[in-house]
């Protein structure tokens, strides 16, 4: 089995699912990346989205995480996000207008 270029690990207690990405979040590997979420969160608890040290983030990412933001906070769930990302990828976020997003 060949490995995947970025990690998603989900976290479930009784409350609240957390979901941690590492790895490369980018459109390459965005349809992976999103199918292994429509599998496996739950949509009926709080969701926690934990951003770990990414080789690199672009876009598409950033507007699957809004998408899950909207979902659960239109179903009047928790949803919360934190982020380690190195210096050179924030900067790129914070300079197109995600700081907002990702550092809530």
């Amino acid at each position: 089995m060949e490995k995947k270029p970025f990690e998603i690990k989900f976290k479930d207690d009784k409350k609240k699912l957390t979901v941690k990405f590492s790895g490369s979040l980018v459109i390459n590997h965005i349809e992976d990346i999103t199918t292994t979420i429509k599998d496996g969160v739950d949509f009926t608890k709080s969701l926690h989205i934990d951003i770990s040290n990414p080789d690199n983030i672009d876009l598409t990412f950033i507007q699957l995480v809004v998408s899950l933001q909207k979902t659960f906070i239109s179903k009047n769930l928790d949803f919360s996000v934190s982020a380690k990302i190195k210096d050179d990828l924030n900067l790129i976020l914070t300079n197109a207008g995600f700081n907002n997003i990702i550092f809530n």
